[in-house]
C-alpha cells in the first residue's frame, strides 16, 4: 500500500510539472506567434513595401523575420533593377537629368533616414537580432553614400567638352530655340537636349549664378515666360566680362532644356 502511494504521488508531481511546462510552453508560443504576426503586419505595410523599392536596407531588415527570399529580392531590386531603370531613362529618354538626379538622391538619403527611425522605435535592445538589423542598415546606408558620390563624380557630371572645338550640329536664333521650347518642351529635349548647338541672339543681361557661375541671358520669343540663359565654365568668364546688353553674340554649347551649359563665345 505504502509503495503503490508513493507511486502515485510521484505521478501526480510528474503530472503537475508537466502540465506547468506545457502551459509555460504554451504561453511562450503564443507570445512569440503574437509578436512574430505583429512584425509580419508591420513589415507588410504598403508604405514599407513603397520605401523597399529605393532602400536596399528595407531589404535586410525583411531578413530578420525570417523572410530571406524577400529580403533579397528587395536588395537585387535596389542595387541592380533600379540603377538599371534610371540609366535607360538618362540615355534613352529627354527626361531632365538634374531632376532625376535630385529625386534619386533626396529619395535614398530620406528613407534611409527614416528607417533609422523606424528601426530605433520598433527595435529592443532585448533582441537578440538588435545588432545585427542596425548592423546592415549601417552598411547599407555606408553603400548608398558610396554609390551616390561615385555616380555623381563620374557618371552624371561625365567628360567636360570642348565646345570650341566641336562642331554644333544645330545653327538657330535664340527666339527660335525658345519659341520651339515653349511650343512642345518633350519634342525639344528629344531632339536638341546633350547636343551641341550655336545660337545667334541679342543680350538683355549678364549675371553670376551661385552654384551655376557666370552667364549670358539671350533675348526669348515673344511672351516666353522665362529667359534663355547661357552658362560658362570659370575659366571662359573672362570673355564675356565685356559684353553689354543689347549686343548681338553667338554662342555655342551644350543644350540643357531651356538652358546651354559649357558655352563658348564663337568670334566672328
Amino acid at each position: 500500500g505504502f509503495a503503490r502511494q508513493l507511486v502515485l504521488s510521484d505521478f501526480c508531481k510528474n503530472l503537475t510539472k508537466c502540465t506547468e511546462n506545457t502551459l509555460r510552453i504554451k504561453g511562450t508560443v503564443q507570445q512569440q506567434i503574437s509578436t512574430f504576426a505583429v512584425t509580419i503586419a508591420m513589415k507588410n505595410k504598403s508604405s514599407i513595401l513603397l520605401i523597399a523599392l529605393l532602400s536596399g536596407s528595407t531589404g535586410a531588415s525583411l531578413q530578420l523575420s525570417g523572410r530571406n527570399k524577400e529580403g533579397w529580392r528587395l536588395l537585387l531590386i535596389s542595387w541592380f533593377v533600379l540603377p538599371a531603370v534610371l540609366w535607360v531613362a538618362i540615355t534613352q529618354t529627354s527626361l531632365n537629368i538634374s531632376m532625376l538626379r535630385t529625386i534619386f538622391v533626396a529619395a535614398i538619403l530620406c528613407i534611409h533616414l527614416s528607417l533609422v527611425f523606424f528601426h530605433w522605435r520598433s527595435g529592443s535592445k532585448e533582441d537578440t537580432q538588435y545588432g545585427s538589423r542596425w548592423s546592415r542598415v549601417a552598411l547599407s546606408c555606408a553603400a548608398t553614400a558610396v554609390a551616390i558620390f561615385v555616380v555623381s563624380a563620374y557618371v552624371w557630371k561625365g567628360p567636360i567638352v570642348d565646345t570650341s572645338q566641336a562642331q554644333p550640329l544645330y545653327q538657330l536664333s535664340s527666339t527660335e530655340l525658345s519659341s520651339a521650347f515653349n511650343h512642345d518642351e518633350s519634342a525639344f529635349r528629344k531632339k536638341y537636349d546633350r547636343k551641341i548647338i550655336a545660337v545667334t541672339g541679342t543680350v538683355i543681361s549678364q549675371g553670376v549664378d551661385f552654384s551655376e557661375g557666370a552667364y549670358l541671358a539671350l533675348e526669348p520669343a515673344n511672351g516666353s515666360p522665362a529667359d534663355f540663359n547661357c552658362y560658362f565654365l570659370a575659366e571662359r568668364q573672362a570673355d564675356i566680362t565685356n559684353i553689354v546688353p543689347g549686343e548681338i553674340v553667338t554662342v555655342i554649347g551644350v543644350v540643357d532644356g531651356r538652358f546651354l551649359r559649357n558655352c563658348y563665345i564663337q568670334q566672328p
